[in-house]
């Protein structure tokens, strides 16, 4: 099931909420992504460095699981940073 998000916000933190929450006031589609449990194996989604990428992900795609900078990186693609590769991937799944 593939969905489609005006304003992807990544961190639930006070200033997450608040900005998810006035985006959908105005009438965006907003999607808040703040934790991920997988009840198989809790600790698959572990963010060591809180980018928002978890670090299986980020080892696996040969990335720094504790350098918060990389999300905003065009290591995978030359046209989109690494945490649009990563939330491209879990949005289609």
């Amino acid at each position: 099931m593939s969905k489609q998000f005006d304003v992807i916000v990544i961190g639930g933190g006070p200033g997450g909420y608040i900005g998810a929450i006035r985006a959908a006031q105005l009438g965006f589609n907003v999607a808040c992504i703040d934790e991920w449990v997988n009840d198989t194996n809790p600790q698959s989604n572990a963010d060591t460095d809180t980018d928002g990428m978890p670090d299986d992900w980020e080892k696996k795609n040969k990335l720094n699981p504790m350098d918060v900078s990389d999300h905003a990186l065009n290591t995978l693609d030359k046209d989109y940073t690494n945490i649009e590769i990563y939330l491209n991937q879990i949005i289609d799944k």
